[in-house]
């Protein structure tokens, strides 16, 4: 599953999102760079094999104090890594502001 992930808010609990990320299926090296990539206001985009439940994900990652928490589409060609994103790709559900939308085809 692929999460666009951006924003935080007073609170946050960075070693809960590295934690989620590693739960995910990253590598420790990895998780900690998409926790600095959001303290640092930018939006990144990962691939997290381990989770299957993007509602229960979603809900999990708003629950540590992101702000924008979306499932997005993963083309099979994408590359699975993590990357820093400047637009997301085709959102099909999003948590933000606490607030759940899930887009139907």
């Amino acid at each position: 599953m692929e999460l666009y992930l951006k924003g935080w808010e007073v609170g946050f609990k960075k070693v809960g999102l590295s934690k989620l990320m590693r739960d995910g299926g990253l590598s420790m090296a990895d998780a900690m760079r998409v926790t600095g990539e959001i303290l640092e206001g930018r939006g990144v985009y990962v691939f997290l094999p381990n989770f299957h439940d993007p509602i229960e994900l979603m809900h999990g990652a708003r629950a540590l104090g992101l702000t924008e928490v979306h499932v997005v589409d993963r083309k099979p060609d994408d590359d699975p890594r993590i990357r820093v994103a400047h637009s997301p790709s085709r959102i099909v559900g999003r948590i933000v502001r606490g607030r759940v939308e899930v887009d139907a085809e």
